[in-house]
Parts: C-alpha cells; structure tokens; sequence
C-alpha cells in the first residue's frame, strides 16, 4: 500500500537508469529505434505489485508490475523506459506527490 505522506528519502536506496528511444542508422543505412540512457543511477524505491493490476481513475489498469518512487524527474516521457537490475519497465502511468518539484510514484510494467 502506498502512502504518499509517510514517504522518506530514506527509502529511495535502489539505482535505476532512465532511457528514451532513440533513432539511429545502422551500417546498412536503415532507420534502427534503440534505448539510449539520459539519467543514470537515480535514486528510487522498488516495490513488486501482486497480480499485475492497479486501478486508476476507477478503471483497472492491466500488466503494472511494479512502482518506482522517486525524485521528480521533468523529462520523463510516458514512452521512455526505467531499467533495473537489468530488467526494463515500460511506464504505465506517472503520478506526482507533494508538489511538482518534490517526488513521483512511477507505476511500470515490465517489457521483453
């Protein structure tokens, strides 16, 4: 259970990477998209989520496996990608806490 209010900078003791996508020509001349990391080493807590689903806004929202807490981060982009221990989260939905400038629970899922 998240609770916004109770939240400690303490808590934020995992390192994750931020990445976008990003287009880039290969050796054949071909349009290739790839990831290309823009913050590394941020600070966040980790928590796994049971059964892949969260509701949002009344409605149930599939596939959330896990939510990322973490400073507020302006680039951040719904289509960008959080990656940790190795394994990479698509961003299902963003939702600020405390102010705009204060911190951001990131709900994710991951992606193969």
């Amino acid at each position: 259970m998240h609770r916004p209010n109770s939240f400690t900078v303490g808590r934020m003791r995992y390192k994750v990477d931020l990445q976008e996508q990003v287009d880039v020509v290969d050796t054949q001349g071909q349009p290739v998209t790839t990831w290309k990391s823009y913050l590394y080493d941020v600070p966040a807590d980790f928590e796994e989520t049971r059964g892949g689903q969260m509701f949002r806004g009344g409605q149930v929202q599939e596939g959330v496996t896990a939510v990322f807490t973490m400073r507020q981060v302006d680039r951040m982009q719904p289509q960008d990608r959080i990656v940790f221990r190795g394994e990479s989260y698509g961003i299902v939905w963003v939702q600020p806490v405390g102010g705009r400038d204060r911190y951001q629970i990131v709900h994710a899922k991951v992606v193969k």
